[in-house]
Formats: structure tokens, sequence, C-alpha cells
């Protein structure tokens, strides 16, 4: 049987802190993947049905849980952008499809999921979702997540050198729209969330590179625990709100 929640919401408030947090998930998603799916000796079928389970898992945790639990609550995030990078990848390995059409079907999928949420719901808060739509909140987050990995492969050929800065200028004005004004908070929300994943694989990338290059010449693994690390210290310093349902 599935408790019932308390009424104070079980997901944190959308703030600096919790975009932090993210791009924090995104850089060790990009880390760890590689890492993990090496040492396992994974193919990209077997990663997938992997980190499919772990999503699962850690989903009907956060699910099934009474209050907000910021270790649950980012070990799921951490499965859904796991998870969103390997989709992304079978998609591009089994689709005849382009980048571009991938991601368009991709937005027409997330687009579903908020229209579904919102006839069962009446209205959709990525800040205060209720009990029972969480399962589409979390879908919404790993088809965004997704959508993040199928956008930052097209625009490293499209944009070049340049596609840190672009992708770090356009998630930081979605960030600035969602808490500055009234346009639709879920839009930005997965928006952002969208933009945030390229370039949180870019910082993992910078952490790989040699020093030659500008980078820190640190192994997967090393790059994987500081962020795990960085992740733990901003968790530890900083308490997240959450909202009433």
């Amino acid at each position: 049987m599935i408790p019932n929640p308390t009424q104070s919401g079980k997901v944190p408030a959308i703030t600096p802190v919790y975009w932090t947090l993210a791009l924090a998930a995104a850089t060790l998603a990009e880390t760890a993947g590689r890492s993990g799916a090496a040492a396992l000796n994974l193919d990209e079928h077997q990663t997938l049905g992997l980190l499919a389970l772990a999503f699962a898992i850690s989903l009907m945790g956060q699910w099934t849980a009474r209050t907000f639990r910021p270790w649950l609550y980012w070990t799921t995030m951490l499965g859904a952008t796991l998870l969103g990078n390997a989709v992304a990848d079978q998609a591009r390995s089994l689709s005849t499809l382009t980048e571009p059409a991938l991601i368009a079907l991709g937005v027409c999928l997330l687009a579903t999921i908020l229209a579904f949420w919102k006839l069962i719901s009446g209205h959709i808060s990525p800040s205060r979702p209720q009990h029972r739509d969480e399962p589409l909140y979390w879908m919404a987050i790993l088809i965004s997540e997704t959508l993040g990995t199928l956008l930052g492969d097209w625009t490293a050929h499209a944009w070049g050198n340049e596609r840190p800065f672009l992708l770090l200028g356009l998630g930081a004005i979605a960030a600035i729209l969602y808490t500055r004004t009234s346009l639709s908070r879920t839009v930005l929300f997965c928006s952002t969330l969208v933009l945030l994943r390229p370039f949180g694989a870019d910082i993992g990338e910078l952490l790989g590179n040699p020093l030659a290059l500008g980078g820190f010449d640190m192994s997967h693994l090393s790059a994987s625990v500081s962020a795990l690390v960085f992740m733990a210290l901003v968790l530890a310093g900083f308490r997240q709100q959450t909202r009433p349902v």
C-alpha cells in the first residue's frame, strides 16, 4: 500500500540551490555514466536495462516516502539523468531519424505528458506536484534529460566551441524567467533542465581533459567523486524548502 504523504510536499522549491544541484547531477551523470559502463563491461542494451531498473527503484522510494528526503530526491534525479542519457544513445543508434527530428519527437512527447498531467489534475506545478502526479512529474524530468542529451550532441556539431556559453546563457535566462516572471513555470522548468544537461556534460569533459587543453586531467572516477562530494556539501550547507501541496 502506498502511504499518504504529508501536506508539506516532497519536492524542493525551485531556487538557485536547486539549479546548482541539478547542474552537478548532470555533471555526475556524464562522468559516472562513462566510468560505470566501462567498469561493468556493459553494452548499450545492458546499460539501458540496468539504469531503467535503478531509476524505477529510486522512483518507487521517492513516491512512497511520506516526507521530502533530499538524498532520495537527488538520487532519483541522478537516475533520471543517467537513464535519459542512455535513452538518447539508444534512440540515435536504433532510429534512422536525424537528431533534430528526434528532438522534435521528444518535444512532442514531453508536451503530451504535460497535457495529460493537466488533464487529470487540472493544473501542473513542478514545485508542488500532487502525490498521484509524481510519476508524471518524473516522466517529464526523464524526457527533459533525454532531450538535453540529444540537444547537446546536436549543438556540439552545429555550435562548436561556443556551445557551452550559449547553453549556459540560455539556461540562466530560463531560470531567471522562472523566478521573475509569470510565464509557465512548467515549461521554463523543463527548458532549464534541457539546457543544463549538455552544460553539465561540458563540465564533465572539462574535468577529464588534459591540462594542455585547459582541463583538470581527472579520471572519470575522480571526477565522479568530486561531483558527488560537491553535491553532498551543497545538501549539507543549504537546507532545501518544500511548498505545501
